[in-house]
């Protein structure tokens, strides 16, 4: 592999980061990603499918990859779907820090966790 490719792969890989992640490109600790994910598996709005996996399938599918290049993964991940709430998808979503995901999430969107799941870990930058 030639190095313009390379650096082409790098400078892309850390963009799709930065889109994911947020301003730092970095994921939350190993411990608060499983924490999430334990609170995400036994809920009742973690479901399969949405329209908004089917509409945004370029994104997350950039996203899946950088995340498989990050290595980045919790036990029991298979049983991470999509949050009925927020329509996003879990195994990508409990990585995110808490300060991207207030970022972009929307006050209805988040008025409704609050409604639904009063003590979901998005409402909290404790969990």
């Amino acid at each position: 592999m030639n190095f313009l490719r390379l650096w082409s792969d790098f400078r892309s890989f850390r963009s799709t980061m930065k889109e994911w992640l947020g301003e730092g490109g970095c994921p939350v600790s190993s411990e608060t990603a499983a924490s999430r994910a334990i609170q995400c598996r036994g809920c009742v709005f973690n479901q399969r499918g949405s329209g908004y996996t089917d509409f945004a399938a370029g994104t997350l599918k950039r996203h899946l990859e950088a995340k498989m290049k990050a290595r980045l993964s919790v036990l029991k991940e298979e049983e991470l779907h999509t949050c009925q709430i927020c329509s996003c998808y879990l195994p990508l979503k409990i990585h995110v820090p808490y300060k991207h995901i207030r970022s972009f999430q929307r006050e209805d969107v988040r008025q409704a966790i609050i409604k639904g799941k009063p003590d979901c870990w998005q409402l909290s930058n404790d969990r």
